[in-house]
């Protein structure tokens, strides 16, 4: 809407001259005047009583340039009032996804989560009314899901979460996102919520796929090890020892399909598999297994656990460098579980006939009293608040119209 464009459809000078102010302060790159010479031309529009569709405009201008200034309480205001106008007025798809999606992010900001999430569902049903989504829709679409997703687990919602992402993977992959930490993030969100439902078959896919992704996306080792590891716990809760199952769900997975060289790297890194991929090269075998000992509790809870450990196999078949990688519950069962590794006795790896060092080995010890009993803790906490060297995806792609 030019200012001559407005002064030709009628508005009164109130509405047009701060509107012309607001585009050449526009033009010149200075934001301050701009926002508010356009708070004039929208308080204008409402004093003179204006129809909803130029106000609605006004105020998606007002509050977009008031969110990038920082004001962000003006910003989530105005901004809401123009999406409940479009809405109001039955505005196009495309202009209602997109001031949805503007107050979504306005909301977040202010710490606003069930709003966010109610703003950014409203913004996706826009988008769903688009006959030809263009590319702007469909990244637009795609930042709702992972505004969603972040919200979600932030929140706890975990049911709700573990529904939206397969729609989330699936709309980045239509914007044509690559394969970055957005994905990470959404997967390792989604394995978190697959294994707090004992869905173990969808919880050890979506972890592996995490550390791949994670690994690649330069996350620290520990996380990367943390999704492994939660893999491989499902994985033999799921399986129950099945070694192929997982390959064969993995093998059908579109995403796995696509991550080849991730999965290729991370394997590498993570096992230290430069000495096994030499000709000749044979795998420690545990000929001695030092069951752990259930540690003694103050309470009357004795829950059923789980320790995954990392150590290298000496040439000698002895246990060195015992860590653990992964503990559930926390706190209770790793120094049994150093004390048991530290005592088995392999028959040692080697390597053309020669025995050799066999670092990165890792196991699996459960602790069990009297009777078996679900894992009683969150064994995804550390994986909530992903931490990763990726820049978090761009919002708002354009600026006020």
């Amino acid at each position: 809407m030019s200012a001559g464009a407005a002064s030709g459809q009628g508005l009164p000078a109130s509405v047009s001259e701060p509107y012309a102010r607001y585009q050449t302060a526009q033009a010149a790159g200075d934001a301050q005047a701009a926002e508010q010479a356009a708070g004039e031309a929208y308080r204008a529009a409402r004093a003179e009583g204006l129809d909803l569709n130029t106000i609605g405009v006004l105020a998606e201008i007002y509050g977009y340039l008031a969110r990038q200034n920082g004001d962000g309480e003006t910003g989530a205001e105005i901004l809401t009032e123009a999406a409940q106008i479009a809405d109001s007025v039955e505005s196009p798809a495309g202009d209602r996804l997109w001031r949805w999606s503007l107050a979504a992010f306005s909301v977040r900001d202010l710490g606003q989560t069930e709003t966010a999430l109610r703003y950014s569902s409203h913004a996706l049903e826009a988008g769903a009314d688009l006959d030809a989504p263009d590319n702007e829709a469909r990244d637009l679409m795609a930042q709702m899901r992972y505004l969603r997703i972040r919200l979600l687990r932030a929140s706890g919602e975990m049911s709700a979460l573990g529904e939206e992402v397969g729609p989330a993977i699936e709309s980045y992959q239509v914007a044509g996102w690559p394969l970055d930490a957005r994905y990470a993030v959404t997967y390792s969100h989604g394995a978190a919520a697959a294994f707090q439902f004992e869905a173990y078959e969808d919880a050890a896919t979506a972890y592996l796929i995490a550390s791949d992704l994670l690994f690649a996306e330069g996350a620290e080792p520990a996380m990367v090890w943390n999704a492994r590891a939660y893999s491989r716990l499902a994985e033999l809760i799921a399986w129950a020892g099945d070694e192929t199952a997982l390959d064969q769900r993995l093998a059908s997975d579109v995403i796995f399909q696509q991550m080849a060289e991730q999965h290729a790297a991370a394997t590498t890194a993570l096992e230290g598999a430069e000495i096994w991929s030499r000709p000749g090269f044979v795998d420690a075998v545990l000929e001695e297994r030092v069951s752990p000992a259930y540690p003694e509790t103050t309470g009357t809870d004795e829950p059923q656990g789980f320790v995954l450990a990392r150590f290298t196999v000496r040439a000698d078949g002895s246990t060195d460098a015992v860590e653990i990688v992964s503990e559930i519950p926390g706190g209770l069962f790793a120094e049994a579980a150093i004390d048991a590794v530290s005592q088995w006795r392999y028959a040692p790896a080697t390597l053309q006939g020669d025995p050799v060092d066999r670092p990165a080995m890792t196991e699996l010890l459960s602790f069990m009293p009297g009777q078996t009993v679900g894992v009683q803790t969150d064994p995804f906490e550390g994986l909530g608040n992903i931490q990763i060297s990726a820049p978090p995806p761009a919002e708002a792609p354009r600026g006020p119209r």
